[in-house]
């Protein structure tokens, strides 16, 4: 019988784990083992989409677009998997459409499931785990600042409603509408809070 009350999931900024090149066997509803035997089947794991691939379709298919949907980068060879959340950094006028998906998560991790939020190291801006919801391809957008006030909100949603929050020592949150870019450090939520109130207000 599940319980009733369950612990609060953990919210965890961390690398996402690449699936072998040969994860999907070729059919659609099928659950390959070989997923697990890197994933977590308790963890779900976010990454940057846009309005037209942010939604799931069978196991398997392909995701469409580069960075994280892509076959060459991304931790699912560029196909989707249930287990693989897109969260739209691409496109102001659509943050709307990511309220839902942050409900979803939010009631994951009420359930005691976890959710990762992809970080990464990034050489050209130096050492430390850049946290990379559309920090990437995404950071050319109009309007960046706009959509990263959405995800970093959404990330602030997830870690109040988690029962812990992991942060490696050493991530942060660049700010890419100047160049070289101004890094600031995230220790804590308070510090997503604090880059919301003040850089992106």
């Amino acid at each position: 019988m599940a319980d009733p009350h369950p612990t609060p999931g953990t919210l965890k900024f961390a690398e996402i784990p690449r699936l072998p090149d040969d994860w999907w066997d070729g059919t659609p509803t099928s659950d390959p083992d070989v997923v697990w035997t890197v994933w977590d089947r308790a963890t779900w794991y976010t990454w940057g989409a846009n309005s037209g691939n942010y939604q799931q379709g069978p196991i398997g298919t392909v995701i469409g677009g580069g960075g994280m949907a892509g076959a060459a980068h991304g931790p699912t060879i560029g196909r989707m998997h249930p287990h693989y959340i897109g969260i739209i950094t691409m496109n102001d006028a659509d943050m709307p459409l990511n309220t839902p998906v942050y409900a979803d998560l939010q009631a994951l991790i009420a359930k005691g499931e976890n959710v990762v939020i992809p970080i990464f190291v990034d050489h050209q801006i130096g050492p430390g785990y850049k946290l990379s919801l559309g920090t990437g391809i995404g950071s050319s957008q109009p309007n960046w600042g706009d959509i990263q006030k959405n995800v970093l909100s959404g990330i602030v949603q997830l870690g109040n409603a988690a029962g812990a929050v992991e942060i490696p020592q050493g991530t942060y949150w660049p700010d890419l509408r100047q160049s070289p870019p101004v890094i600031h450090k995230i220790t804590c939520l308070d510090d997503i809070s604090t880059i919301i109130d003040t850089v992106l207000s």
